[in-house]
């Protein structure tokens, strides 16, 4: 029996990275733009310094990483104040990061004590979202947030579910909007647009205990 980590999912998602299909390239100008989709009114840089005004040392998480350019650009930006860790499912080339995982996230842990936890283009091709989204809370430090923009459809194609996504993810998600905790987290979740079905969801976690 393969591991879980050559499974079918696994290796059909190294192949669209392999193949171009799906690009690996991020900066943090974008990944700030993503925080504003989701209706955070300050930068990745803001958000850090306010969590480095009050300890010494803050955790982010990228998940679903790539390239890792915007945590090699928020490095540059922050330095000291910030440890910069990345999770992708393929090597990374060049040693951007103070820490790198490499895997699937739905099989191996997530580095723990986090203050911040992004993921932007990545969650849609892990579907299993419920289980995700407990891994992630759980990986959270107290008082810590998690910025997730999780796709659903299929840009061109609104009736087909983009990545592994599924009609059970749709139902969770849709369930998550009503609520106002999730786990130890307190939650604000909204269908972007808010259609039925949207196009993805943004959620924006944050761990109260």
């Amino acid at each position: 029996m393969p591991s879980p980590s050559d499974s079918a999912r696994v290796h059909k998602t190294k192949e669209k990275y392999s193949v171009g299909l799906v690009s690996r390239d991020n900066d943090l100008k974008n990944y700030n733009y993503f925080l504003s989709t989701l209706g955070e009114t300050h930068t990745l840089e803001e958000i850090i310094d306010t969590y480095a005004a009050k300890q010494k040392l803050v955790r982010v998480l990228d998940l679903g990483c790539g390239n890792a350019q915007a945590l090699h650009e928020l490095k540059e930006k922050m330095g000291k104040k910030v440890r910069t860790i990345g999770m992708d499912l393929l090597p990374l080339e060049t040693k951007k990061l103070d820490e790198f995982v490499e895997g699937d996230a739905i099989v191996k842990e997530l580095p723990k004590d986090c203050d911040v936890i992004i993921s932007f283009r990545a969650l849609h091709d892990m579907g299993h979202i419920a289980e995700v989204l407990s891994k992630v809370a759980y990986a959270l430090r107290t008082k810590g947030k998690a910025y997730l923009w999780i796709r659903l459809k299929e840009d061109n194609d609104p009736a087909k579910f983009t990545g592994e996504m599924s009609f059970k993810d749709q139902v969770f998600l849709n369930d998550l909007c009503g609520k106002s905790l999730f786990q130890t987290c307190k939650v604000h979740a909204k269908k972007v647009p808010d259609t039925n079905p949207p196009q993805g969801y943004a959620i924006v976690l944050e761990r109260l205990s």
